[in-house]
C-alpha cells in the first residue's frame, strides 16, 4: 500500500503508534501506519487492507481503536460490564 485511499477495501484504525509500525513492518501488503500529508506529519493511524486479514483481526483492531478513542469512563463500564 503506497498510498492513502478509503473504499470498502481499506479502512484506518485509531490504534497506537508503535502497534501500527509493529503491524506494517511485520505485513506492509496489509497495513501500514499512516501520517498526515501536511508539514507536520503527524501520526493518524494503521491502515488497513481488509482482504489481507481475517476478520477475528479486524474485530480486535475495531476494539483497540475503540478503547484508543472513548472516554476513560466509557471504557472502564465496557471492562465491568464485560467481566460480570
Amino acid at each position: 500500500m503506497d498510498a492513502v485511499h478509503w473504499d470498502e477495501t481499506t479502512a484506518v484504525f485509531c490504534v497506537g503508534e508503535q502497534q501500527a509500525a509493529d503491524a506494517s513492518q511485520a505485513d506492509p501488503s496489509a497495513y501500514e501506519a499512516l501520517r498526515r500529508p501536511d508539514a507536520r506529519k503527524s501520526f493518524l493511524g494503521l491502515q488497513v487492507e481488509l482482504g489481507g486479514v481475517p476478520a477475528e483481526r479486524v474485530r480486535s483492531l475495531v476494539g483497540e481503536a475503540w478503547r484508543q478513542q472513548a472516554p476513560k469512563r466509557l471504557v472502564a463500564e465496557h471492562d465491568r460490564h464485560s467481566s460480570a
